[in-house]
């Protein structure tokens, strides 16, 4: 999964209009693949909606791994969101659904001009 990632982070380093940052820690040994596969696309969703749009400037993904979980978080410095007047958009409901399939929480937080924070916790079988 980290090669997967920064190959994303990559992709997305648009000199001059979006600064990427990608922190991974102790992502050595494979997950299984079904946790691997949905953490990506969860990943995948929040970067795919921050660049349609929070017209931010840098966005931060942290993956991290510690003894039973999975932490991810991505955060953006763009124009940020009321959580509770979300409505229409399939992205976080994707988010929420691809999270719910491999028993992950999810976790919004956002105001209107602060950016945008989502952070995901997931059980993972060691």
């Amino acid at each position: 999964m980290e090669k997967a990632l920064n190959d994303l982070r990559d992709t997305l380093h648009i000199n001059g209009r979006l600064h990427v940052e990608l922190n991974t820690f102790d992502l050595d040994q494979r997950l299984e693949r079904s946790v691997e596969i949905a953490v990506y696309r969860i990943i995948q969703e929040l970067v795919s909606n921050v660049l349609k749009h929070a017209k931010a400037s840098e966005l931060t993904i942290g993956v991290t791994r510690a003894p039973g979980r999975l932490s991810v978080v991505v955060s953006d410095n763009g124009v940020g969101f009321d959580p509770s007047s979300v409505s229409g958009g399939m992205g976080l409901s994707n988010v929420r659904s691809r999270a719910t399939a491999i028993g992950a929480t999810v976790q919004v937080d956002s105001a209107p001009r602060k950016g945008t924070t989502v952070s995901l916790e997931c059980v993972v079988v060691e």
